[in-house]
């Protein structure tokens, strides 16, 4: 009989893919994905089905709610998933801190946009720049100024509104969103250099005219 080959190969191989494809990281933001989804659609118990449809990945996503029933977030029950009490208070959280990043971005053109962006940004936002949008929401009376017509040397970004995927991209590649800091260093007929943490840009003042931001 021949020897079996790359029986080594094929081992090490599978053991790649799995610790890949389940990163505590990508464990713990589909993991909330889920409890934000069941939080803000209200339905319980709620079907599997639907869920994959919204996460996709089937797999992985079997993995994860079975992580999730074993640490008493949710109880799986023919198809259908219902929230613990664990489970519930810990995905108002997460669905408040969307809707706070959510509401800081407006897209006249397209407001689903908007839910799609703060699906995107609140695992990239610090837990201390989600409490400082959830604050200024709160803070009533607030007075914000279009970045071009700001004259103070700092100010922190209240609100952006953009028109196109494009831009919105664009700042927050460059780390302008709201919440942040900024030092504005300069300022001309046609640009703006704001400084951002460590990194200086020139931002247009037509863009500028857009971010919204308070002292």
């Amino acid at each position: 009989m021949p020897r079996r080959r790359h029986r080594g190969f094929g081992k090490r191989t599978h053991q790649k893919f799995r610790n890949y494809d389940y990163s505590p990281k990508n464990i713990k933001e589909l993991q909330e994905d889920i409890l934000r989804i069941i939080v803000e659609q209200g339905i319980q118990p709620f079907p599997i089905v639907k869920l994959i449809d919204q996460c996709g990945n089937t797999k992985k996503l079997g993995r994860v709610l079975d992580l999730m029933e074993t640490h008493l977030f949710i109880k799986i029950r023919d198809s259908h998933i219902s929230l613990t009490p664990k489970g519930e208070t810990y995905g108002m959280i997460i669905a408040k801190k969307h809707q706070a990043i959510e509401n800081a971005f407006q897209n006249p053109i397209s407001p689903v946009n908007s839910h799609k962006i703060a699906s995107i940004l609140e695992h990239s936002l610090s837990s201390r720049e989600i409490e400082q949008l959830i604050f200024m929401q709160q803070t009533k009376n607030i007075k914000s100024f279009p970045l071009n017509e700001y004259t103070l040397p700092q100010a922190t970004i209240y609100r952006i509104t953009f028109y196109s995927d494009k831009l919105f991209y664009k700042m927050i590649s460059l780390g302008i969103y709201p919440g942040q800091r900024i030092e504005i260093s300069h300022q001309n007929n046609n640009n703006q250099i704001i400084k951002v943490k460590n990194s200086r840009f020139a931002i247009d003042r037509i863009i500028a005219r857009n971010i919204q931001v308070i002292p």
